[in-house]
């Protein structure tokens, strides 16, 4: 018995119908457009229509300017006047200070492109000034203070001129540099600029002059934030403050880092202070810093003289001070305060591995004057410190008349005589454990009285490996520095201080 199939004529015709049906064969020209591949929309369904930029997306289907393939629903929206994303709004996700007006056409913020094609530079985010300054001697005129610094290295000196602005960069200090001349600070506050003025996100370096290099403020209270300050040197006259120079300054400095500063390490006793940063009168507040491998004749880290300052949350590592008087040289290779106030305090700070030549390789308390009153040194930790020319302190120094109270220490594995102590020194519920010599000075039954106690304070992972970034100073849940400080000092959970820098209101 035979099968039936349809005459090859028959097949044919189907196939034809078939093709004519199906818009993604693309071989039939249903709409007499000429153009098979822009039908989109099937015969049997609805009228043909064309997708005229070929980006997928028909009129019906959202696109909003059929003419253009960059502009369908869901593109990337762009600063540059259309509506890309088919949202109804034009530029939208470019309005940084909310007035209506898109980046690319507004004025504020206003943006530096050391990179930027030379054009209009009139601060817009498509024609950016070329140097921050720029930026800056604009900023009035444009009434506006957001100023947005895109990635480079920009080789000058900036001066924010007395105005309250915001300058930020974009990507960071690891990509943002201010290269300084070497002979001048490379950014200034110099004229009552408030704490709304910023900078932030920038490595600073290669600046010099005898006042801060890095930074110099005077009379002025802005926020430093989020900088590099890096090979900074005071260079010439005083050389104070090889990162930054605070006088008379309610300036807050925080979460910066300060590597390789210097300030006149191994001249003369006079100046050459502060190679981190040098403070002279103000309350600044000086917080979550970093400062690793800074020198100066006086206060390797920091420097302080008259000053309400609130140091707190530091780490202060490897700093160094040596200066060329064998007597009272290289004071503070942490920190150094002279002549300090009962408004100064110092808290919740890690101070490790720093070397002075003759007083306080941590922390030295040195001149006093009784107008001022006594400053705190309260829940720090001290580890590893050196005084290399005598026994006055590797770790503290309480120095001549000077009057501090020195509460919750603890004082770990310093070289030589830990703490030196004179007669007016309040010492009270410190640790002091694994130091070559504990206690050296005016009080040698300092230990045993006022809650002092010399233990293991076991911390949870500390190991004096070179590397201070991989400690973990905290202490184990049986330390017996739990609970030990002052009654009247409270950790931030409410109980009785911990002794140490993981105790107390800034606890590390």
């Amino acid at each position: 018995m035979s099968t039936w199939s349809p005459p090859a004529v028959v097949s044919w015709l189907v196939f034809i119908a078939l093709a004519g049906c199906s818009n993604k064969l693309g071989a039939a020209d249903t709409d007499g457009s000429g153009d098979p591949d822009t039908d989109v929309v099937d015969t049997d369904t609805g009228p043909i229509e064309d997708d005229a930029d070929l980006d997928s997306f028909t009129e019906s289907q959202g696109d909003c300017d059929d003419n253009d393939p960059t502009v369908y629903p869901g593109a990337p929206e762009e600063c540059n006047g259309k509506d890309d994303d088919c949202d109804g709004k034009t530029d939208d996700d470019f309005d940084e200070d909310h007035d209506g007006v898109a980046d690319c056409e507004d004025t504020c913020p206003i943006y530096v492109d050391v990179h930027a094609t030379a054009g209009l530079q009139n601060g817009t985010i498509t024609d950016p000034f070329l140097a921050i300054q720029d930026g800056i001697d604009a900023a009035a005129a444009l009434n506006c203070s957001i100023i947005y610094v895109k990635a480079g290295d920009y080789e000058e000196s900036v001066d924010f001129l007395g105005q309250d602005l915001l300058v930020q960069s974009v990507d960071g200090p690891v990509k943002t540099q201010i290269i300084g001349d070497g002979a001048r600070s490379v950014v200034t506050f110099a004229n009552a600029e408030s704490i709304d003025a910023v900078l932030r996100g920038f490595r600073i370096t290669e600046g010099g002059g005898a006042h801060g290099a890095g930074i110099y403020v005077n009379g002025a209270d802005p926020l430093i934030e989020g900088n590099d300050f890096i090979d900074n040197r005071a260079n010439s006259g005083d050389q104070q403050g090889g990162g930054v120079f605070l006088f008379d300054s309610d300036a807050v400095v925080r979460g910066n880092t300060f590597s390789f500063n210097d300030a006149g390490y191994g001249g003369l006793e006079t100046g050459n202070d502060g190679g981190g940063m040098f403070v002279r009168g103000g309350a600044p507040q000086i917080d979550g810093n970093t400062f690793i491998g800074n020198t100066a004749g006086d206060g390797g880290a920091m420097w302080f003289a008259r000053s309400d300052a609130l140091v707190v949350s530091n780490l202060i590592v490897e700093n160094e001070a040596y200066d060329q008087d064998p007597v009272k040289g290289g004071q503070g290779g942490g920190v150094d305060v002279q002549i300090g106030t009962s408004e100064f305090y110092f808290a919740g700070n890690l101070v490790l591995s720093n070397i002075a030549s003759t007083h306080g390789g941590g922390v030295a308390v040195y001149e006093y004057a009784d107008t001022e009153g006594d400053p705190w040194i309260v829940n720090n930790t001290f580890a590893w410190n050196v005084v290399t020319d005598t026994d006055y302190g590797s770790a503290f120094v309480g120095w001549s008349t000077t009057h501090s109270h020195v509460v919750n220490n603890i004082f770990y594995d310093n070289s030589g005589v830990a703490v030196w102590l004179n007669s007016t020194t309040f010492f009270a519920y410190n640790d002091l454990y694994a130091n070559t010599t504990n206690l050296g000075g005016d009080q040698p039954g300092a230990l045993s009285l006022n809650g002092n106690i010399a233990t293991d304070p076991r911390f949870t992972n500390v190991t004096d490996d070179s590397d201070e970034h991989n400690d973990d100073w905290t202490l184990r849940s049986n330390s017996a520095c739990r609970n030990a400080g002052d009654p009247t000092i409270f950790d931030l959970d409410g109980s009785r201080s911990d002794v140490g820098a993981s105790g107390g209101a800034y606890a590390w």
